[in-house]
């Protein structure tokens, strides 16, 4: 449990856990969320409010037809937003609840409304200020929610503030992540307008991404794994040398291309063999 979560759990009544409850693990449609929404909001905590946000992201999901404009309008929608907006401007959200309310936001494709707008802005500073207490998943979902979140005109100011902190960060935990957080976070910063702020962090995550192949390919699960972390290096080192063309730089990329490259080669040839013998 985040420290959100467990400071909220000290101090909710039995009638706030149930509704959590109900928000994470009832069985509800669109349509009930927002009802859920927009009769019980005068009773959520900050908790409640991420919870409801990622709900609604959940049953959103594939929605064939789904009008992301006029839900971003509804206005239960609206309610929560506000009720978010006031949450972040008294620094509400543990480092957890941001990452969620960011990736959750992005998945709704939320940004046209003027609210929507400011709730981006203010999940992007706090994002900045909490970004050294985000664990790799937290910080893989939030650096994918921004690259691909409706940041409209605020765009390039809020990446370039918000992946600085998230690149520090990332290279701080190279070692935690996965290969599909590796491939994440290297995809989602290469969409800045300028990466040099982070090749160091592009590059340990390119290490990581070498280290993290497994040694046994011959099962599709491993397989895929082998194409995330060979994939999160091609692009992080194709990245780097053109941000800094040192010598210094060039003789710690370069290496890490042929490497990727070698077992890319191996993994080939190796599933070649794997689907002779089945």
């Amino acid at each position: 449990a985040s420290a959100l979560q467990r400071a909220a759990a000290s101090r909710v009544s039995p009638a706030q856990r149930a509704l959590h409850h109900e928000l994470l693990r009832a069985p509800l449609t669109v349509t009930q969320v927002l009802r859920l929404i927009a009769t019980r909001s005068d009773s959520f905590t900050p908790l409640h409010e991420v919870s409801a946000l990622a709900r609604l992201a959940r049953e959103t999901e594939g929605m064939a037809g789904l009008n992301h404009a006029a839900l971003e309008d509804h206005e239960a929608v609206q309610t929560l937003l506000a009720r978010m907006k006031r949450s972040l401007l008294s620094n509400a959200y543990d480092a957890r609840a941001l990452s969620h309310s960011a990736y959750a936001f992005a998945r709704l494709g939320f940004g046209a409304h003027k609210r929507s707008g400011q709730v981006w802005r203010l999940l992007a500073e706090r994002t900045e200020q909490h970004a050294s207490a985000l664990d790799a998943h937290s910080i893989s979902c939030s650096t994918w929610a921004f690259a691909i979140g409706n940041l409209a005109g605020a765009r390039a100011q809020i990446l370039a503030e918000v992946f600085r902190e998230l690149a520090s960060a990332a290279e701080r935990r190279a070692a935690d992540f996965t290969p599909q957080g590796l491939s994440n976070v290297a995809w989602a910063l290469s969409l800045a307008d300028d990466v040099r702020p982070y090749t160091r962090a592009l590059v340990a995550l390119a290490r990581r991404s070498l280290e993290s192949v497994p040694e046994k390919r011959d099962t599709k699960l491993n397989a895929t794994r082998v194409a995330h972390s060979i994939a999160s290096a091609l692009l992080t080192t194709s990245l780097a040398l053109p941000a800094h063309p040192t010598d210094e730089v060039s003789a710690c990329v370069r290496p890490l291309l042929a490497r990727a490259r070698a077992r890319y080669e191996a993994t080939r040839v190796n599933q070649r063999i794997v689907s002779s013998r089945s």
